[in-house]
């Protein structure tokens, strides 16, 4: 495949036992430096990320013949007016592949792309970004950076070993069938991602895509420990926003009362909906789970709960409470998929105006 050089190889591993020990590398994936760099020059904010400054002046330089260019000038529009910004840019990234052109990945289902992007505006997109990917020899920027991209992923490994990749295998349950993927990001304007790529055969193809934010006294990607949480966070996520979506719309009259209680403080974090909420109070509780399970201390689990209350996710006490009760019947739950009725009606039970906003 045309996409990584030989010194950018991506290690994989397959979760087929939950008592297998799994290690994972991390890799700089052609295609999200692609997305990211295409919406840099269409001026999306969040996607400006001067952190690495030798690296980010190499592209203004590189591809600022192409800043009024079609593809850039519809990618603005998508920004400005269908709302494809943040994550719906990862979700494209995912579901494309670089071989012989860019093309959507073959027997991906209907609801793998988000749908921000819109069928038609998503073909447009993908015959506008190989003309642009050909013409200006884009893979050749990229492979020029295999030295900077080496050390991001030198850095980055060193953190792998501190986190349990089979704990999601184990605690989510069922065949997902794909492979778990860890891509550093030098272009995302820092943020991270949970993304996963579904197939109409029921494969799933799980991603945390991680931001740099951080460098050295040489201008170097570093990385630091506390970013082990930040990829269990979006692996999570993977896995937590699927199922979320199959029972929105039992949760949704519940959720919107809930959103108003802390809609400031959560659009403060770029959380504009109360479905974006419901992904991430689930993913939060399931950070937890991960480290009650590997025994992190009450006091850990006492500061993550009122951290996370005090960000606007106001029932997460109830909801870290229903997971326990999940890990400890599952003959009953195989997977948390079966016990998600349980969690609509902890969360449509709830008293908005009781609910204990952490102060």
């Amino acid at each position: 495949m045309q996409t990584f050089s030989s010194t950018l190889i991506l290690v994989i591993i397959t979760l087929s036992g939950v008592c297998q020990k799994a290690t994972m590398l991390p890799s700089v994936d052609e295609r999200m430096e692609l997305l990211s760099i295409v919406f840099r020059l269409a001026g999306a904010k969040e996607y400006v990320n001067n952190k690495i400054p030798d690296y980010t002046g190499d592209i203004d330089r590189y591809f600022a013949p192409y800043k009024d260019s079609e593809l850039v000038n519809f990618t603005r529009k998508l920004w400005q007016t269908n709302g494809v910004s943040f994550d719906a840019v990862m979700s494209m990234a995912v579901n494309i592949e670089i071989k012989d052109g860019i093309r959507f990945k073959e027997g991906l289902s209907d609801e793998s792309l988000d749908d921000r992007w819109g069928q038609k505006s998503a073909k447009k997109f993908i015959a506008l970004l190989n003309g642009f990917y050909t013409e200006s020899k884009f893979h050749e920027f990229f492979l020029s950076h295999s030295p900077l991209y080496a050390i991001a992923q030198a850095n980055f490994s060193k953190l792998i070993n501190q986190v349990d990749f089979t704990w999601f295998q184990s605690f989510y349950g069922g065949s997902h069938g794909g492979d778990f993927h860890l891509v550093v990001s030098l272009t995302n304007g820092g943020c991270n991602y949970g993304m996963k790529a579904k197939f109409k055969d029921g494969r799933e193809e799980p991603y945390a895509i991680i931001g740099t934010w951080k460098t050295d006294s040489l201008g170097q990607p570093v990385y630091s420990n506390n970013v082990t949480e930040t990829i269990i966070h979006e692996y999570n996520h993977s896995f937590c926003n699927p199922l979320v979506d199959g029972c929105f719309k039992e949760m949704e009259p519940m959720a919107e009362k809930l959103y108003r209680k802390s809609s400031k403080i959560l659009q403060k974090q770029a959380y504009g909906t109360a479905k974006t909420m419901t992904y991430e109070i689930l993913v939060r509780s399931c950070v937890i789970r991960y480290y009650q399970e590997k025994n992190a201390g009450d006091g850990k689990i006492k500061s993550m709960l009122l951290t996370e209350k005090s960000k606007g996710f106001l029932w997460i006490d109830e909801l870290v409470s229903a997971l326990s009760t999940y890990e400890n019947n599952r003959v009953k739950y195989p997977a948390l998929k079966d016990f998600m009725p349980e969690i609509v009606k902890v969360q449509n039970g709830l008293n908005p105006d009781l609910v204990d906003q952490g102060k």
